[in-house]
């Protein structure tokens, strides 16, 4: 027995179009791969904190600073409000501004509805 007869016999159909559509499907692979980490790696540069022993979203952290700053200032003008000091109408404007930052105004149109009809 030869030896180019015993590689026939192992891999009879391993032709130059198979390996060409083989090795293109495993760049594709690999360039896809590829992608999806370097997506990775910018969205975790773009939106964590990383530091010796914590790992926080940016965004969240934002948020969350947010709402301390403005339960704060809202809990010491309803305080100052239930204390009765004189300038009621400091505190008063402070905690409508805060409220009116979480209320949604109204729509004069129903959501989706006439808006795009208007608009053709």
């Amino acid at each position: 027995m030869t030896t180019e007869s015993t590689v026939n016999k192992k891999s009879p159909d391993l032709t130059n179009k198979n390996l060409d559509k083989k090795s293109s499907f495993s760049r594709d692979l690999e360039l896809k791969n590829l992608d999806i980490q370097i997506d990775e790696q910018r969205f975790e540069q773009e939106f964590i904190y990383r530091s010796c022993c914590l790992e926080v979203d940016k965004r969240a952290l934002d948020f969350f600073c947010k709402m301390l700053i403005i339960l704060s200032v809202l809990i010491f003008c309803l305080v100052a409000l239930a204390i009765g000091s004189d300038h009621s109408e400091i505190y008063f404007s402070m905690v409508s501004s805060i409220v009116s930052l979480f209320v949604r105004p109204p729509s004069l149109y129903r959501a989706g509805g006439e808006d795009e009809k208007r608009e053709k």
